[in-house]
């Protein structure tokens, strides 16, 4: 099992976060806001996270995959 090289602690897993712009159609059914169809437009800003310190181990799935394995 990898460790996590700021904290020390053994990772079994990352926490992903991006930022995603997302697009949906908008419509008012029975005077109720609904989206609905939603497509993935773009996504950036990619960080791959330690579970326990929350620091950024890796920038793309390839890294994350890389360190998660033992390779990187």
């Amino acid at each position: 099992m990898v460790k996590c090289p700021f904290c020390g602690k053994e990772v079994e897993w990352l926490k992903h976060r991006a930022t995603e712009v997302r697009e949906y159609i908008f419509e008012v059914i029975d005077g109720e806001a609904d989206y609905h169809s939603e497509d993935l437009v773009e996504s950036y800003d990619e960080e791959y996270r330690c579970p326990h310190c929350g620091r950024v181990i890796a920038r793309s799935e390839d890294e994350a995959i890389q360190f998660l394995t033992g390779e990187g």
